[in-house]
């Protein structure tokens, strides 16, 4: 239901909603370490799309959850 772009990035990512419905919620988006350990949290309100995070340069997992939807994605980081 969504897609990060662009990937790899440098840090300043976008997030696309793919359903046929806009967010009527706000979204939760996390970043893990391939390892499970959560990195950061941050709260998206309905119609913001746009994600950045000072990580380096690496691979992360990113989830968002908005309502009953969630989604998983690995991001890559290059600077």
């Amino acid at each position: 239901t969504f897609r990060v772009y662009p990937n790899p990035g440098n840090g300043h990512f976008y997030l696309e909603n793919l359903s046929q419905q806009p967010r009527q919620s706000q979204s939760l988006v996390r970043v893990f370490t391939l390892q499970g350990q959560m990195l950061l949290q941050q709260t998206l309100p309905p119609g913001e799309e746009q994600l950045q995070f000072t990580l380096p340069p690496g691979a992360y997992l990113l989830t968002v959850a908005s309502g009953s939807h969630s989604h998983a994605e690995i991001i890559h980081v290059q600077h």
